[in-house]
């Protein structure tokens, strides 16, 4: 226990000067940007900015908002492995990056589209003034979820979400809520326009637009492999398994431990199958993996699919992955969602050992999910039809998408 102390100690203090750090640059920095909100303000933009998370999504909605004639620049302040296809990269490793990308912000984007944790100011002293610097740089946000800013579960209690969460990251449970709260709160109030869907609307209180999800696949990328890279089996024997792939970024949450008991024990039975389990690749390596499988198993806990599954499903691959019944409602109600549209099969930890035997017995038409996949991508998923969402909110905002050279606006 006493060899623990000093490194608790070391961590506390470090939190405390970083900290410091921060008020005491914010304190002199605050006067500078407030004067370079006021010159913004008067300057004519019309440039889309995403960012500065460093999701693929971005990557995506940047390739989508093209298509419909704007200009998009995407921004981050650190990067992940998945990808760093970013426009603009200044890392928060140095103070002054964060300040950087936000006079970026101001100076050359007339929307900015950030999630509920915030803009580039949401790593410095300057978080809870950041919405106004905005109005008064005459810059519109649009907010929108993505999951781990959002997720709080004093508002929503899944109490089988809650466990998992609790296993995968105890402390962000334990001390980030109250300001994951906050933010939701702060960015409800103050942006310009609010993006929901997926089962994130269990945790946001006010949409203005309410989608299935908004993440957006390039098709063109995720794409259906042709007969000489990947065919099908008439039937799955010992020499030629059912493939199944699997990738977690969080283990518990995606229900890992669950798919592994069910295989083992469908491999005990003699069924023809094998998984494969891969986490922090690629996004380039993960699509080429996506080629070669016969299925992709999602996740068993959330609720509602994620972009790892439209992926697959773009690629004609059949995703088994867990959707609520109330949310699968909700977006039938508002007419986002046909009945029996969602081409899934979903599965729970109940019903996974009997989904995934059903896929090795040849009892499931594994073809005929494979094309509704894909055409379920290409209507509400592809970058056209994110786009054009995207574009009635920007022109609903006072930027209306124009023509560029060289290319005409999806429709």
């Amino acid at each position: 226990m006493s060899a623990e102390k000093p490194s608790t100690f070391r961590r506390i203090a470090r939190a405390l000067v970083h900290r410091a750090l921060q008020v005491g640059l914010a304190i002199v920095v605050v006067g500078p940007l407030l004067i370079a909100c006021l010159v913004a303000r008067c300057i004519t933009k019309r440039r889309i900015g995403l960012g500065p998370e460093p999701l693929i999504n971005n990557v995506h909605h940047a390739r989508a908002l093209r298509l419909q004639g704007y200009d998009v620049t995407t921004f981050v302040s650190h990067v992940y492995f998945v990808t760093n296809e970013f426009d603009l990269r200044l890392l928060r490793w140095s103070p002054f990056n964060h300040y950087a990308l936000f006079l970026f912000a101001i100076f050359r984007c007339r929307i900015l589209y950030i999630y509920f944790n915030g803009g580039p100011l949401a790593w410095t002293g300057l978080w809870a003034i950041e919405p106004y610097l905005y109005k008064l740089a005459g810059t519109r946000v649009v907010a929108m979820p993505y999951g781990g800013d959002v997720q709080d579960f004093n508002v929503h209690d899944d109490v089988v979400y809650r466990a998992a969460y609790l296993k995968d990251y105890p402390d962000f449970v334990r001390n980030r809520m109250r300001s994951r709260r906050k933010q939701v709160q702060r960015w409800s109030r103050h942006a310009d326009w609010i993006i929901s869907g997926c089962d994130w609307v269990n945790y946001t209180p006010y949409w203005d637009t309410l989608m299935l999800a908004h993440f957006s696949v390039d098709t063109d990328q995720w794409s259906v492999p042709p007969p000489e890279e990947y065919t099908r089996p008439a039937r799955f024997t010992a020499e030629r398994p059912l493939r199944v792939l699997h990738g977690p970024n969080h283990r518990t949450i995606k229900g890992t431990t669950l798919l592994e008991k069910a295989i083992a024990t469908l491999r005990a039975e003699g069924c023809p199958i094998e998984l494969q389990i891969v986490q922090r690749v690629s996004n380039t390596e993960m699509r080429r993996l996506v080629r070669q499988v016969d299925v992709v198993v999602e996740q068993l806990v959330i609720g509602w699919y994620g972009i790892f599954a439209l992926e697959a499903m773009a690629s004609g691959k059949p995703v088994l992955t867990h959707i609520g019944p109330e949310l699968e409602r909700l977006y039938i109600h508002h007419g986002l969602l046909e009945n029996d549209e969602l081409p899934v099969t979903r599965v729970t930890h109940q019903n996974l050992v009997e989904a995934l035997r059903a896929v090795a017995a040849n009892r499931t038409d594994l073809e005929a999910q494979s094309r509704a996949a894909r055409a379920f991508v290409l209507k509400h998923h592809s970058l056209a039809a994110i786009g054009r969402r995207f574009a009635d909110i920007n022109t609903t905002l006072g930027v209306p998408p124009v023509s560029r050279a060289g290319g005409e606006i999806a429709r």
